[in-house]
């Protein structure tokens, strides 16, 4: 088998692994990576928005290209660079593209590849990027738009089909709050070698319960986010199969004295933390389901029959006018692209520059929604 676990070195392992899922999440979001869709591709500078679409095409073929490689030859240290710098060149042209999943294997990836000598080192920072993903991830879930946003809509009401009498009960919505001390508590035994084993098993059984949830025989949410979920449950297995030789003090002490480890540690550790004071983006901070994100709705004043986006309108709700239809940007998205969009009001305001200029007869308000808060605010885009 080609990611045997019998490879003498945990970086090829984890190279194979991360470069084959990262390959799956090309090909099953592949709208994302192309430049011929109708959801606006929204690079961070202007002038890149006159990018032929064929470069999209050629930056993503290459990457899938390298990535097989990758799978097949994961010794060829200068492949993985040459992943990095394609992704990078690649998401620079449409933050839509800063997924989550694609930052952590990115980072991973970065982190293999300078470490290619020094396994030890490599194994413990992606301990570092996998535990601070839960940790995050749980921190982020602490807020109560995610019990009723997430833990009950998600699981109490669509996956596991309580009625809505029961699920609006608070102990019922207080009980969704296990899901981040569970996350968190993970997390952490996972940087501790004491508990590692015990949280590693623990984590297995967490993602198989979530890929029930988000799966076909789920909510069938996002099947991106899926296998990703499957990818965890890899990462950590090389973990348990390759145990550090030294001690996890050891190995950091080792990991500080590289410079550009600091980055890994500084993005995964420091950044994120930064995110609840709105200095760091949502998906740079494992914001994973955690409904504090920023989200966009469209507002349609008498829209043209047959309108290219008519099926992603809203169903009309008591109150609204026939006249009026509603498109959730998040829903708009992941319909299209099988991704969310990138949750940050510079990018809403970004695509409404754009859903003007294109559709300059189409009266449209955008509204954001800001949920940082624990009350959320609506405000319309100027």
């Amino acid at each position: 088998m080609i990611l045997s676990i019998k490879h003498k070195s945990s970086n090829h392992l984890f190279i194979q692994s991360t470069a084959l899922f990262l390959l799956i999440a090309k090909f099953t979001s592949h709208k994302l990576w192309l430049g011929t869709r109708v959801f606006p591709i929204v690079p961070p500078f202007n002038f890149l928005l006159e990018t032929p679409s064929f470069i999209h095409l050629l930056l993503y073929c290459i990457s899938i290209i390298l990535l097989a490689i990758c799978i097949v030859k994961p010794q060829y240290s200068r492949i993985v660079l040459y992943v990095i710098i394609t992704e990078i060149v690649s998401c620079t042209l449409d933050q839509n593209r800063w997924q989550p999943w694609e930052y952590q294997y990115l980072l991973m990836l970065f982190a293999l590849w300078y470490n290619k000598k020094k396994e030890a080192i490599a194994t413990l920072l992606i301990i570092i990027i996998i535990s601070f993903t839960y940790i995050y991830s749980g921190l982020q879930k602490l807020n109560p738009h995610y019990l009723t946003l997430v833990w009950r809509t998600i699981f109490v009401e669509q996956f596991f089909h309580i009625a809505t009498s029961i699920s609006n009960k608070i102990w019922v919505l207080r009980l969704g709050y296990t899901v981040p001390f569970v996350e968190l508590s993970l997390g952490v035994g996972l940087l501790i070698p004491a508990t590692r084993k015990a949280a590693i098993f623990l984590i297995i059984l967490m993602h198989i319960i979530i890929s029930c949830v988000v799966g076909p025989s789920g909510v069938n949410e996002n099947y991106t986010v899926l296998f990703w979920n499957f990818a965890m449950i890899a990462f950590v297995l090389i973990i348990l199969k390759k145990q550090l030789d030294l001690s996890t003090i050891t190995v950091f002490k080792n990991v500080i004295k590289y410079k550009f480890n600091w980055m890994v540690i500084a993005a995964w550790v420091m950044l994120p933390a930064l995110n609840f004071m709105g200095c760091w983006d949502y998906f740079l901070s494992s914001s994973l389901y955690s409904g504090r994100v920023d989200v966009c709705f469209i507002k349609l004043q008498n829209p043209p029959p047959n309108f290219e986006l008519s099926k992603y309108y809203k169903p009309i709700k008591e109150g609204d006018t026939s006249h009026v239809k509603t498109i959730a940007v998040q829903t708009w998205c992941n319909d299209e692209l099988d991704v969310p969009p990138y949750p940050q009001k510079r990018m809403y305001q970004q695509i409404k520059l754009q859903w003007i200029k294109k559709y300059p007869n189409v009266k449209a308000k955008f509204w954001i929604i800001d949920r940082s808060k624990k009350k959320q605010i609506a405000t319309e885009l100027q």
